[in-house]
């Protein structure tokens, strides 16, 4: 003797079927992005944008690589740039681009350092002026359509240009 279906059997599956549905989606996102590898991030140029008494603004040239064998889409990014230990400077960015599989791309970003934190960098130099300055590139790429960031760190140091100091004159 069959009993009258009332519909819970076709609700129990469907939403077992849902469940297996977004287990696979959410499974299979994550299998393409694990194995990727993350973006070398690395300073290709500076340059000051504008110095006012609270703020300064400088834009980064970043040379963005992409190790991995699948295009990598970029929705946005955020940074901080640290200088002799100590951070300097941050930023984010909305620029979208694609960086191709084993491609790269320069992106003009900019950051911004407070007066603190400038203050504190003059105040930690040594010499003046200084020879060289060791940095550190730190942070996360939002990849479109992902709820994967990739992050990066890169370290380096920048060798400032100039001669010796000027010599006083005989008094």
């Amino acid at each position: 003797m069959q009993t009258p279906s009332n519909g819970n059997n076709l609700c129990c599956c469907s939403m077992g079927a849902g469940a297996l549905v977004l287990a696979l989606i959410v499974s299979g996102c994550a299998s393409v992005y694990r194995y990727a590898d993350p973006p070398r991030v690395t300073l290709a140029g500076i340059r000051i944008l504008g110095v006012t008494l609270f703020e300064q603004r400088y834009g980064l040239d970043l040379r963005v690589q992409n190790p991995n064998s699948i295009d990598l889409p970029i929705e946005g990014m955020s940074y901080t740039l640290a200088v002799n230990g100590s951070e300097f400077a941050h930023g984010v960015n909305n620029q979208k681009t694609a960086i191709p599989a084993f491609g790269e791309e320069i992106l003009h970003v900019i950051v911004v350092a407070n007066l603190l934190s400038t203050l504190e960098q003059l105040r930690q130099w040594e010499q003046w002026p200084p020879r060289k300055l060791d940095y550190e590139l730190s942070g996360k790429i939002k990849l479109a359509n992902m709820a994967v960031s990739l992050p990066f760190e890169y370290s380096g140091e920048i060798e400032l240009q100039g001669g010796e100091p000027p010599s006083r004159a005989p008094d």
